[in-house]
Parts: C-alpha cells; sequence; structure tokens
C-alpha cells in the first residue's frame, strides 16, 4: 500500500519519524519510509491553501497513492471539542472564497458563479468518502464539519457569521485545498486535526504545542501502522 501523508510543517509529522527510518527527498519536500512492500510518504507543504495546493497537486501528477491522509492542527468553534482533541473530518467548506458585500462574503456559489454541485463539491462543500467503517481509530475519533479559511476566525462578529452560514466544528488554513485535488484526481483521503486553540479565544500565546503536537502524533502513528496492517 502506498500512503501519502500531507502536512503543512515537519513538526505536525515529527513523533512519526522519530519512530521510523525515514529518507528526505529534497527536491520533493517528501520523506519517505517503507515497510515491506508497503511506503509511507510524507509530505510538507508549507503553510496555508496555495502551497498546499501547488505541492499535492505536483506529487498527484507524478506519483500513485492508494491513500492520502491530512494531518495538522485545528481551530474549534464548538466548547465540547477542547485543546488538545483530535477530530476527523468529515466535511470541508471555503469559507472566505468570493466576493464581499455589505461587510459578508457570498461564496462563487451564492452569485452563480459555479453551480453548488460542480465536480467534485456537493452543496457547496466537499465530502471525505473513504470507508473508515474498517478502522478503529477513525471510527473512534469525533466527526466533525470544517471550513478552510485564509486566515484564522478571531472577531466575534465573523465567528458568528460564519457558524450562522457554515455551522462548521472546526476550522483550518489549508483542509478543503488538499480535498479538492485529492477529489479531482481521485484518490481517497482522510483528514485528522488536533486542536490548537479555541476561535472565540484565539491567541498564540495559549497555543499548547507541545501536547497538541504529541497527541495528533501518536494518533497519526497508530492509524497509519492500522491502515497498513489492514491493506498489507
Amino acid at each position: 500500500m502506498n500512503i501519502l501523508v500531507v502536512a503543512s510543517s515537519e513538526k505536525e509529522i515529527k513523533f512519526v519519524l522519530e519512530q521510523e527510518v525515514a529518507v528526505f527527498l529534497p527536491g520533493e519536500n517528501v520523506y519517505s519510509v517503507s515497510r515491506g512492500e508497503n511506503t509511507v510518504e510524507f509530505l510538507i507543504t508549507g503553510p496555508g491553501m496555495v502551497h498546499a495546493t501547488h505541492w499535492v497537486t505536483r506529487i498527484l501528477c507524478n506519483k500513485k497513492y492508494d491513500l492520502v491522509v491530512h494531518v495538522g492542527l485545528a481551530g474549534s468553534f464548538r466548547n465540547n471539542i477542547r485543546v488538545g482533541s483530535v477530530v476527523n473530518v468529515e466535511t470541508d467548506f471555503f469559507a472566505d472564497l468570493g466576493f464581499s458585500e455589505k461587510g459578508s462574503v457570498k461564496s462563487f456559489f451564492e452569485v452563480g458563479v459555479i453551480d453548488r454541485n460542480t465536480f467534485p463539491f456537493r452543496d457547496g462543500g466537499l465530502k471525505y468518502t473513504f470507508d473508515i467503517s474498517g478502522f478503529r481509530l477513525l471510527k473512534t475519533l469525533p466527526k466533525v464539519n470544517a471550513i478552510t479559511v485564509s486566515h484564522n476566525t478571531s472577531e466575534p462578529a465573523d465567528m458568528a457569521k460564519k457558524i450562522d452560514k457554515y455551522n462548521p466544528d472546526i476550522e483550518t488554513l489549508d483542509g478543503a485545498a488538499v480535498l479538492l485535488c485529492c477529489l479531482i484526481y481521485n484518490i481517497p483521503c482522510i483528514s485528522i486535526r488536533a486542536v490548537s486553540y479555541q476561535v472565540e479565544s484565539f491567541t498564540f500565546r495559549s497555543w499548547q504545542l507541545p501536547e497538541v503536537l504529541f497527541s495528533l502524533g501518536k494518533h497519526l502513528f497508530f492509524l497509519i501502522n492500522e491502515l497498513m496492517q489492514r491493506r498489507s
């Protein structure tokens, strides 16, 4: 089985890399790990949607994978999804791409640029379709609805508008971009995220990064082992 793990930075996959013998391919921004007939490659994209789209498109054009696993940090809109929680994303929306009008952002769908069900969108969103029923970790993680934004939500008015429009559980800076690429290239994709901040009280000083990254790393390591055992 060939798995591609996508992360915006090395720190999000550091725990796993420390458990493996990985070879770095600098021209591809990839760490490669082999286990018998199984291969896991870890792609570092850099922050945000633009970097993610470029690197994921580039690698999917040149290599064939059975599955993409997208990992990273997230902000939570929910009081019951606290800092340190790890979640499994089911649906993602681009939340601030479109046109600004009277203090709000109207999406390309709302102004009629494209239809809400134009491939690969479904009702204006993007859905993860990988069957998780046979995987214990994915079944036990909370299932969430995500939005992808170009910058974090920090103003109360902006937060209220996004909740009303998308009913999100979490936000990320690159989730929908990676999923869009995978859907276009017909590659199964899953996403697990560790919550590093509450949207309503965002500040970098409040991030508990060592603990959050350790939790994300442990979950990713367990997931990779489970995927390889199931698909080998």
